[in-house]
């Protein structure tokens, strides 16, 4: 083999492994600019998830007594915008068979909401505590709200179920500065009590 045949066979070598390399820097490029897309996916998704509304559902007990309440709030960073909330079931305040005193009937529940603005809240009294859970017929102790909303034009879906069964024969919550201040207001009344006599 004469010196410009092995000088044109190490060129044609030497031009075959820089195409090699051409293409394995082109596939890994690919592979990080995909890499990249899917961190930038989830990315997104995560400030989605941060700057979202959420409607949340839970029953609640009135501080210091055992009176019931449906309390209904955006949790989220964001307004929920054309809100339409729903029961599944008929529930009437304080076990009163009325179609007024029918949660499902309350305007919340009947027109959609412009817009709940973050932490805002909306409460609806169910009733006192013995006439709840002695009626679960007019009171049923397990129901669903459906919030239907939209958000960065987005439709979303919210079911929460409520169970208040775990509510039954509960301890009252009781704030510690109105249990200070009953207890200071039993004091003046022992101090009237003893000035008078």
């Amino acid at each position: 083999m004469q010196t410009s045949d092995q000088i044109n066979l190490a060129i044609a070598i030497i031009s075959g492994v820089s195409t090699l390399m051409s293409l394995a820097v082109v596939i890994a490029t690919f592979k990080i600019l995909r890499a990249n897309r899917q961190t930038v996916d989830v990315m997104r998704e995560q400030v989605v998830a941060i700057t979202r509304p959420y409607i949340q559902v839970s029953p609640q007990v009135r501080v210091g007594s055992s009176f019931m309440m449906l309390k209904i709030w955006n949790s989220g960073a964001s307004p929920a915008n054309n809100l339409k909330l729903t029961l599944d079931r008929d529930f009437f305040f304080n076990a009163e068979r009325n179609d007024n005193n029918n949660l499902r009937n309350y305007q919340a529940f009947r027109e959609r909401i412009e817009s709940l603005p973050p932490k805002a809240e909306i409460t609806f009294d169910l009733g006192a505590g013995h006439t709840v859970f002695g009626n679960a017929e007019l009171c049923p102790l397990q129901f669903t709200v459906s919030a239907d909303y939209e958000f960065d034009d987005r439709l979303v879906a919210e079911r929460t179920s409520v169970d208040m069964r775990p509510y039954l024969r509960s301890s009252p919550p009781i704030h510690p500065v109105a249990e200070q201040l009953e207890a200071l207001n039993n004091q003046i009344k022992i101090f009237l009590t003893k000035l008078n006599k």
